[in-house]
């Protein structure tokens, strides 16, 4: 019970996150461009999020999760150097 909690919260904090990355660019677009343009850049970024999660619950589903924190720790890695 305890590990599903810290799993919980783990994924509020990273849906926060989320939703504040989203958030911030939403502000910047909106500064310098017109109200029709940011709109349309967020619904992108909002399908982006719908369709990753829709792939994170598939890729859990079918038992891939230990390839996918190897490629994303590769991708990670690589976007630091």
């Amino acid at each position: 019970m305890k590990k599903k909690l810290i799993k919980i919260s783990r994924i509020r904090e990273e849906h926060d996150m989320l939703h504040g990355i989203r958030n911030s660019i939403e502000q910047r677009l909106s500064v310098s461009h017109s109200s029709a343009f940011t709109k349309e850049i967020m619904d992108k970024v909002d399908l982006i999020i719908e369709i990753s999660t829709e792939m994170g619950i598939d890729i859990a589903k079918h038992g891939f999760d230990d390839e996918v924190k190897t490629n994303l720790y590769i991708a990670q890695q690589s976007r630091r150097e």
